[in-house]
């Protein structure tokens, strides 16, 4: 009985590490997409900066990522900025 419950342990964790490894990778790419965008916009290329902020903020509210959601709200007010289009900023 005590090998079965070894291995059901076992199998828990290696679950448990798996799902773990998912959600950071989940957590990791809005990031990303917010550091790409920032990338982009200090190259010139706003457009393409524009959608990929837009990318992330659309992750981080699917995931609840309030306080980072505005920090990719902020950047892409400033790459509208740096275009003129200040109505949208």
């Amino acid at each position: 009985m005590m090998i079965q419950w070894k291995s059901a342990a076992s199998c828990w964790v290696a679950t448990v590490v798996a799902q773990t490894e998912a959600n950071d990778r989940q957590l990791m790419q809005p990031i990303a997409y917010h550091n790409l965008a920032h990338i982009l916009d200090m190259r010139g290329q706003h457009q393409s900066a524009l959608a990929a902020y837009q990318r992330a903020i659309d992750l981080k509210q699917r995931l609840g990522l309030d306080a980072s959601r505005a920090l990719s709200l902020n950047g892409l007010g400033v790459t509208y900025y740096r275009q003129g289009q200040l109505e949208l900023a």
